[in-house]
């Protein structure tokens, strides 16, 4: 599978409100494969039989990070997740990109990759392929939203 992306576009026609720097944008998601300059291109348009191509607020770009969440929706880099954990604690972390230092026995190392950052705590952390419920975490996560979400507002 290659990487999927996801953008916003603004449109007077969209659907949902997105907060980008402090600014409501009203528009909607749009999937594919990110092509630069700010373009994704997605599915075939129905007009035109053609890929169809558009442009997106930058800051919203998000890859896909291959996996989905316990109701089938892919995740994408900019999610807010929530868990429940061992102890019954409802947590919620992000999905990001990029490089974490973790300490493995006496070594120092550099995983460079997705990753998700608990909101409590900033802590980092990698997915558990066998967690306390003997699952994958993935298996447990739902998407509750992304770091856009207007504040105060129901989906």
């Amino acid at each position: 599978m290659e990487f999927q992306f996801r953008g916003f576009c603004e449109s007077r026609f969209g659907t949902e409100t997105i907060c980008v720097d402090g600014k409501n944008i009203v528009g909607d998601w749009f999937y594919g494969y990110y092509q630069g300059n700010n373009t994704i291109v997605g599915c075939v348009d129905v007009f035109t039989n053609k890929m169809a191509k558009r442009k997106v607020v930058p800051q919203t770009v998000g890859m896909s990070f291959e996996q989905t969440d316990k109701n089938g929706g892919l995740i994408h880099v900019g999610d807010i997740i929530e868990l429940v954990t061992e102890d019954g604690e409802k947590i919620t972390i992000e999905c990001k990109f990029g490089t974490v230092q973790r300490q493995i026995y006496e070594n120092l190392v550099e995983i460079t990759g997705f990753y998700f950052e608990r909101s409590n705590d900033g802590r980092k952390t990698f997915p558990i392929v066998n967690n306390y419920l003997g699952k994958h975490d993935t298996e447990i996560w739902e998407v509750i939203g992304t770091i856009f979400d207007v504040k105060g507002e129901e989906k």
